[in-house]
């Protein structure tokens, strides 16, 4: 298995250390009150270092968080410890687990979707979710919303970090590729070591947009959706929008 986040694993709490993981899970329930009131057990593909997950289990939530990382992993298990009884970890691939368990709900979140690169890798995904979920079961999912994408593209962010003895500066220049709807985005991250010289680790990720009629094939014949949103509010999805959230049920029958 591929471990993409190899080196990025080390840094990645210190990148997005301001992300708001409280608030977006507080968002999550809500859209899981709304239209799955009483679920209890969730999966989570692409867990990462386990933001939120940490946040949802304040909310009664049992959670199984899934990653393709072993060093997210690891994170994760580390900052979730005393919550063993509610939440559990493995590593997996979104496109081939099988866990032989049903969920109530299934998460893919921050930008999950957006790694599955091609139409096979997120039929596989969705594939996956609907396999793991109970019938009447909710699947969300974020994504990168393409029309904005394309009318506002992507710039080149510069990243400066100072914490404790540590100093990281990451570089992020994008480049896309309108064929294939993929942003790919290389890393230059520059770490200080203790010898005053630096480290630079260099890592290219691919993330793919979306467009709306997109989703009615890959979501056909397994999941009737049910509300398209901006992410973090309860808007329509709209031009203007970089982040767009889609809540899916499996029918019951």
């Amino acid at each position: 298995m591929i471990d993409q986040f190899d080196a990025y694993a080390e840094y990645y709490n210190l990148f997005y250390e301001g992300k708001d993981y409280k608030g977006e899970s507080e968002y999550v329930h809500q859209l899981i009150e709304t239209h799955h009131k009483g679920a209890l057990k969730v999966l989570e593909l692409g867990c990462g270092s386990g933001g939120h997950a940490r946040e949802l289990l304040k909310y009664g939530y049992s959670i199984h968080g899934v990653d393709i990382s072993s060093r997210m992993l690891e994170q994760a298990k580390l900052s979730i410890r005393n919550d063993g009884a509610k939440v559990s970890f493995s590593l997996g691939d979104a496109r081939t687990l099988a866990l032989n368990k049903k969920f109530d709900v299934v998460l893919s979140l921050f930008h999950v979707l957006g790694y599955q690169n091609s139409d096979e890798d997120v039929l596989k995904t969705f594939l996956t979710a609907y396999e793991h979920l109970k019938p009447g079961g909710l699947f969300i999912y974020d994504f990168w919303y393409g029309p904005t994408v394309l009318s506002d593209g992507p710039s080149t962010r510069v990243l400066k970090i100072k914490k404790d003895h540590q100093e990281i500066l990451r570089i992020s220049e994008p480049n896309m590729d309108l064929e294939n709807h993929l942003c790919k985005i290389n890393y230059s991250i520059f770490v200080k070591e203790a010898t005053g010289l630096y480290k630079r680790i260099d890592e290219l990720h691919s993330m793919r947009y979306f467009f709306q009629d997109e989703f009615m094939h890959f979501e056909s014949n397994k999941f009737i959706c049910l509300d398209e949103l901006a992410w973090m509010s309860q808007l329509p999805l709209a031009q203007g929008n970089w982040y767009g959230v889609r809540i899916c049920k499996k029918p019951s029958i």
